[in-house]
This record gives structure tokens, sequence and C-alpha cells, in this order.
């Protein structure tokens, strides 16, 4: 029986980091864009920083995403400080950014504030929640927002119902799935309890009646661009595809163990479909971007948390965590092992950004290898993760600020691997 066999008979066990040491080569790096984005806040520099590394100043405006966008405005922010050792200084400024927050959104309207995830009140509703996480209070903020949410998510369940939806209603970034999931934290709120299990059933029932097809999209609506197969067409990817639906139904299924039993059939189906649709080159096992009904496919997709194994690796940890499924551990460390050996080479990962540059990238391989499944890969993961460490740049003024792309992100995607502080992979669908 083999080492990884062994291990396996361990029954899953909740994700506690230290098992591996900080990297080395972040240290200063991590110091560095902490540095900066404290100098960004105390010069009150976020909105001018947009404007001129995201877009112009008319769109920023229209948009007045600064309010409330976890992507690109002051709860990213907030996001980067609470990532941050706990101080008096930083509960202070974030106090005062979440005053300004919710006042705007208040002034907006909750009803005029999209309810998706990332660019939402779902999105800024995480980040009150970690906060509240770290230094406790915000009751009633976010109860407000859970109230918001569910009023308004019902019609967003009967589009996906009658198949009237946007291409993304599905996945993690913008669609059901990832607010579920999202929501799924906040359990000490009985009114979005309620509203969890109710929505999660009907999940469950599309699901029943539709199956996979739940999940596909149509090319001629989505990624045009890209397509060249036939629709409709899987997704396989984390950011908008099967992947993050697997980690983000995994995700409800741990948070609230009443639903694991009901949503364990969704998650055996979805993950086996990945692996069953994965691509098989020698030894090497790799995620394709999308694939047909048929089973053909585009080929490999950049490494990374939005597409790639090793967002995908996160998603088959999750699932393996939430079902004990041992053909889901082995899947993840097959993909961790691929990346580790064949990333080095890949030149698509060329910029440090979270969601598909180094820093999500080591996040993600980091995580993994905290995983049991992944232990006796320890030594070659933390020399590989160091190597791609040291292609960080510093922090500069040219720099995006946003969350995904930007320095605000890699502040806390180095803080989640150096110090533990996990509120980034839990934003992100990659940790409970």
């Amino acid at each position: 029986m083999s080492f990884l066999s062994i291990i396996l008979f361990i029954k899953p066990f909740s994700l506690v980091l230290g098992d591996l040491m900080p990297i080395e080569s972040l240290k200063n790096k991590q110091l560095a864009f902490n540095k900066f984005a404290i100098d960004v806040l105390d010069n009150n520099r976020l909105e001018q920083d947009l404007i001129k590394t995201s877009m112009t100043d008319g769109q920023f405006s229209q948009r007045n995403w600064q309010a409330w966008s976890v992507c690109y405005g002051e709860p990213s922010l907030i996001l980067a400080l609470s990532s941050m050792p706990k101080s008096t200084d930083n509960l202070k400024a974030i106090q005062i950014l979440l005053k300004k927050v919710m006042t705007r959104v208040n002034d907006i309207g909750l009803d005029q504030i999209p309810i998706t995830y990332f660019d939402g009140l779902v999105g800024l509703n995480s980040i009150l929640q970690e906060v509240s996480y770290k230094y406790g209070g915000l009751n009633k903020a976010r109860y407000q927002l859970n109230s918001a949410i569910a009023k308004r998510f019902p019609e967003l369940m009967e589009n996906f119902k009658r198949e009237e939806r946007h291409e993304l209603d599905f996945d993690v970034v913008y669609g059901i799935t990832g607010i579920l999931a999202a929501q799924s934290r906040q359990k000490d709120d009985i009114e979005n309890l309620n509203f969890l299990l109710t929505n999660i059933n009907i999940l469950v029932d599309i699901y029943k009646s539709k199956g996979i097809a739940a999940f596909t999209v149509d090319p001629r609506i989505s990624l045009q661009s890209l397509a060249k197969i036939e629709n409709p067409y899987y997704n396989m990817g984390f950011a908008h595809g099967l992947s993050g639906v697997l980690a983000a139904l995994s995700v409800i299924a741990m948070n609230i163990t009443d639903e694991t039993k009901i949503l364990t059939n969704i998650l055996s189906s979805i993950g086996h479909f990945i692996i069953e649709n994965s691509i098989k080159d020698g030894s090497s096992i790799f995620l394709p971007a999308i694939i047909d009904v048929e089973g053909n496919h585009q080929g490999r997709t950049r490494s990374a948390w939005c597409y790639g194994n090793p967002g995908g690796a996160r998603a088959f940890s999750l699932a393996y965590r939430a079902t004990g499924d041992n053909r889901f551990a082995q899947f993840a460390h097959a993909l961790v092992k691929t990346a580790l050996y064949e990333d080095m080479e890949d030149k698509r990962i060329d910029f440090d950004g979270v969601c598909h540059g180094k820093t999500g990238y080591l996040m993600n391989m980091y995580l993994e290898g905290n995983e049991p499944h992944n232990y006796h890969i320890h030594h070659q993961l933390i020399t590989h993760l160091s190597q791609i460490a040291e292609c960080v740049l510093e922090p500069g003024d040219d720099r995006d600020p946003s969350l995904l792309d930007g320095y605000l992100g890699v502040t806390a995607a180095l803080n989640a691997i150096q110090n533990g502080e996990m509120q980034l992979p839990r934003l992100l669908l990659i940790s409970v």
C-alpha cells in the first residue's frame, strides 16, 4: 500500500496552518506590502490609485465601486488591514473605513447594489464577517446585509430555475453557489440560516432534475473569443466553472453540517465528472479551461487560482474534507504534483496578482502543502514555492490597488502564507 493510501485512512480534519514553514524569501516582501498598504491608507491614496491604474475617472465615478466592491473598493483595503497583525491602530483604521463604506452603501440604497459576491453585498458582508472574526462586533451591520441579500436572492434563483440566467449565474464570483457559500459563514443569524437551508434544497432539486447540465454555459454568450468547440460546454475553472462550484458546495457542506448529506451526491457527481475529463499526459494531470459534452477540450490553461491545477487542487481537497472520498484527495495530490514539477516552466505565471498570478499560485499551493495527502512532498513544495517567491516584485506606485490583480490582494495573500491569516483564503473559497 502506498504512503498516500495509508494516510487517506486518516479522517479529514480542519486545516490548521503551521506544518509548513513560512517562506523565507517572502518575509521582507510581506513587510513591504503591509507597509505600502498602510501608506495608501495614511495618504488616502486608494481612489487615486484606482483611477490611475484601473479605469478612467468617469467610469470609476459612474460605477461607484469604492462604496462596496471587494475587488475594487475600500472593502479590499479593510481586508488587507484585517490580515495584518492585530493592533489598536489597525482596528481604528478599519472602523473608520467601515463607517465610511456603510454610510455610502446606505446612501446609495441596499436595493440598488448587486447582491453578487465579488462586486456586491455578499462580498462586503464577507469582509464584515472577517473583521468580526478577528475584532468582534458588527452583528447589526451583518444582519442588515443578510436581510437585504435574502430578500433579493429569490429572483436570481427563479431565473436559474427557468434557465433565463446570466451566463455566469452558477459560478463562485458572480453566481448563486458563491453567494450561498459566502453566506454559509454567517451561521449565527437564524434568519440567514433559514434562507440558506431553503435555497440549498432548491439548488439540490435543480441538480436532481438537470444533473451536471445545470452548470453548462453557451459559448455564444461567454468566453466567445476562446470557444472553438460546439456548445454546450463546461467551464472547468475555479472562478467561473465546475471546480469553483465543487469548492463552494464543499464549503457549504462543512459550514452547515446538516446539509452535508444532501450535498454529497452533487459533490460526488461534479468531482468525478472533472476527474474523468481531466487531461492526462504521461504521469501529469491538468485541468482544461473548458470541455464540450463529448469531452473535447482546448488543452492546458494557466496554472492559477482562477483556472488550472492550483485552484482545482484546493477544490478537491475541500471536497475530500466534506465527503471523505479518497479519490478526491488522490486527484488533488496529482494536480499538485503536476504543478510542482511543471510550473517553473509555465510562462503564464507572469505577474504577481492573486487571481492568476504568482501570489495566488503561492497561496493555493502553500495551503495544499498543509493537506495530509501532500505531507510527503513538503520539502519539494517549499523549494518550489521559494523559487517562485523570489520573483515576486516589491510594491510600487504603478501597482494596481485591486484585490484580485493588485497590491491589496498580494498583501493579504502574503499574510496568509507567512502568518496563517486566513481572511483571503476564506474569501476566495479555498478554505473554511
